[in-house]
C-alpha cells in the first residue's frame, strides 16, 4: 500500500498518522492474507527494529477497534 493510501486510510478513521502507525499497516497490507500479531512483529522487527512489540500489539488493537482491514 501507498503511503498516501496509508495516511488516508488512517485519516478516514479520525486516527493520528504515525510512523509506528504506518508502518504496521504496511506490514499487515504487505503480509495480506489475515497475518498473525507474530507475523507482524516478525516483519516490523526486520524493516523497523526501533518499534517496540507493545507498540505493535497496541496498534494492531487500535485497528481492530477501528475496523481497518
Amino acid at each position: 500500500m501507498k503511503f498516501d493510501t496509508i495516511t488516508k486510510v488512517l485519516k478516514d478513521k479520525n486516527l493520528k498518522v504515525t510512523p509506528q502507525r504506518i508502518a504496521v499497516l504496511d506490514a499487515v497490507t504487505k503480509l495480506g492474507n489475515h497475518p498473525s500479531a507474530e507475523n507482524v512483529i516478525d516483519f516490523i522487527k526486520i524493516n523497523h527494529p526501533n518499534i517496540a512489540v507493545g507498540t505493535i500489539y497496541k496498534t494492531l488493537e487500535t485497528f481492530v477497534e477501528s475496523k481497518i482491514r
